[in-house]
């Protein structure tokens, strides 16, 4: 069985998020926010790719697997998460493409799926991880972390 982790930057420094993924054994990051950019400077994508490598650690964005702006400005603003996860789903359904190459990443070794939100059950990466469940042949052990 695979083992999947999923992680939020959100309350970590740089710091603490490496020591939190190294202690779990992650070897790569599949980053799945639409836009890899932060406020938090070591987790937009260029330095934050360079410290992962750094620490030995793989980096893969897949870009088809972020949230559309439209959909983060309207959860922003409602907080609706029964639509927005009913619609992301329907969204992370149509890209199989990235959930193979997702999937053969989190195969060839322990591969956490990262985003912003540290509440995995207010986050898109649900959706993708449902959606890799989904398109898996095997089952998918999913840890949050």
């Amino acid at each position: 069985m695979t083992t999947l982790f999923t992680v939020g930057y959100q309350g970590h420094s740089i710091e603490t998020f490496l020591d939190l993924v190294q202690a779990h054994g992650v070897a790569h990051i599949i980053d799945v926010r639409e836009r890899p950019f932060s406020r938090k400077p070591d987790f937009s994508k260029k330095r934050f790719s360079a410290r992962l490598a750094d620490a030995g650690i793989g980096y893969t964005h897949l870009v088809a697997l972020g949230t559309p702006k439209p959909l983060r400005d309207e959860v922003r603003r409602t907080h609706d998460f029964p639509t927005f996860f009913a619609e992301m789903d329907a969204l992370m359904a149509a890209q199989p493409e990235a959930l193979h190459a997702a999937l053969e990443l989190a195969r060839a070794q322990p591969a956490a799926v990262l985003c912003f939100e540290a509440k995995p059950e207010e986050c898109h990466r649900m959706s993708v991880v449902r959606a890799m469940q989904s398109a898996a042949a095997e089952p998918l052990e999913i840890i949050h972390l």
